[in-house]
């Protein structure tokens, strides 16, 4: 990293100004920008935060665990603040911190990390990973696996209501669009990452689909209209998913209109321990942004809904209930953090990063959990 100042250098009788050298930039500065970009999809996120990671310790002793651990959990803490409640980001910091603590494995911490990391970034990858840190195996899903998965089900002329954007929902669209004619995709909007219209956009162009975009509030009754119906997450528990305010509506419509409802989500979306993370409220909320003092903002735009076992999922193993995912991927302990016992005082989890706008925000620490039947 350089620093603004310069200094004049002579060579061969031409000056030159050059940057003075400030050091290696800290893992905290590095992700700062990830930390603050609600709408990048999981596997985007992830992919970049491992590469920063593996960056950053390129320029950090690797054999100094003591001191490399706290320095580590300083970098992660913002992002963690801000993005801990998505699966895949939940699952690469959980990987990370095993790594940190694998000794037996006899590589040196920072050589442990740095493998770790890379793993995350090996798209060739095609063997299964097992969950284990520094095993081998693909760590981000097969995203075209899951699209197979979801779009088996579909039909020319289908009509099909989607409930959310994530880029395993984008792959499955796309995968649709290329085998089937006469597909008619109802995409829903809301507030605060309009994602619906992103997913509009991109779609726009496909020549045989059919793009409406509509109001979230309009969504139980319009999924009469639909022939299905995909609902997507990134957060999976161990016995519940967070997904969009007023999808347990809509998916309590759908069961009393026997219209057919599948879970886009890949194994990944899993948090380790089962438990899911209350996402931050956003402070640059479009709710509101210049509301009275006296206004509170309920800016949550998530909610926890407990899912039947037999609940039809469309994962990057195939279509399965979420009981069989539970049992076949659910990381079921968490690893401790990457700090020696005796410093485990000294790390406190930092606000989440400045946003722009002075918006007044709920201070909610929960969010609806709701029971679909």
């Amino acid at each position: 990293m350089s620093s603004p100042y310069t200094y004049l250098w002579i060579q061969d009788g031409i000056p030159v100004h050059r940057f003075l050298e400030q050091g290696p930039q800290p893992l905290e500065e590095r992700l700062a920008p990830l930390a603050a970009d609600p709408a990048r999809a999981s596997e985007e996120l992830v992919s970049a935060c491992a590469r920063s990671v593996t960056e950053w310790l390129a320029n950090e002793p690797s054999d100094a665990s003591a001191e490399l651990g706290p320095r580590l959990e300083r970098g992660l803490a913002a992002l963690e603040a801000a993005h801990g409640w998505r699966g895949p980001l939940a699952l690469f910091l959980d990987s990370l911190r095993g790594a940190f603590h694998a000794e037996e494995s006899g590589l040196p911490c920072g050589e442990r990390l740095h493998k770790e990391a890379r793993c995350w970034l090996d798209t060739d990858e095609t063997r299964p990973w097992n969950g284990e840190p520094l095993s081998p195996g693909r760590r981000l899903p097969r995203l075209d696996l899951l699209a197979e998965a979801a779009t088996s089900s579909l039909r020319a002329g289908d009509t099909l209501l989607v409930q959310g954007w994530t880029a395993a929902v984008e792959a499955a669209l796309l995968l649709a669009a290329q085998r089937l004619d006469r597909l008619h995709v109802i995409c829903t909007e809301g507030l605060p990452l309009l994602d619906g219209r992103r997913l509009a956009r991109r779609l726009a162009d496909l020549p045989h689909l059919r793009i409406e975009l509509t109001y979230d509030a309009a969504l139980t009754d319009l999924c009469i209209e639909a022939d299905r119906v995909w609902i997507a997450s990134e957060s999976l528990g161990a016995s519940s998913v967070l997904a969009r305010v007023g999808t347990a509506r809509l998916a309590a419509e759908c069961e009393a209109e026997d219209i057919p409802v599948d879970w886009l989500a890949s194994a990944s979306a899993l948090l380790p321990g089962g438990e899911l993370a209350v996402p931050r409220q956003l402070a640059d909320s479009l709710l509101w942004a210049n509301a009275p003092g006296r206004v509170r903002l309920r800016t949550q735009w998530l909610e926890e809904l407990a899912l039947p076992p037999r609940s039809r999922l469309c994962t990057d193993a195939g279509r399965e209930t979420f009981g069989d995912l539970a049992t076949r991927a659910l990381r079921l302990e968490c690893a401790p953090r990457c700090v020696p016992t005796q410093t485990n005082d000294w790390i406190t989890p930092p606000a989440a990063p400045a946003m722009k706008s002075p918006a007044r925000w709920s201070d909610e620490t929960s969010i609806p959990r709701r029971t679909i039947r």
